[in-house]
């Protein structure tokens, strides 16, 4: 990662428990059940087709 500094290295996104405490506060008793919707988490989404190209990014921050 050229031009961070060491302050924004050391940074993270979160982990495990800081993720399931977000999706907790989201989804609160769904969480873990199939009654989420997929505008909710996109994942559960079984067809994309009509959609405009989209940039997406899981489970951390993009570092290219």
């Amino acid at each position: 990662m050229h031009g961070v500094g060491p302050r924004v290295r050391r940074r993270r996104c979160g982990d495990r428990t800081s993720n399931l405490t977000a999706w907790t506060a989201v989804l609160g008793d769904r969480r873990g059940t199939d009654d989420v919707s997929p505008y909710t988490a996109a994942a559960r989404a079984t067809d994309l087709s009509g959609l405009p190209p989209t940039f997406v990014v899981w489970g951390g921050a993009f570092h290219g």
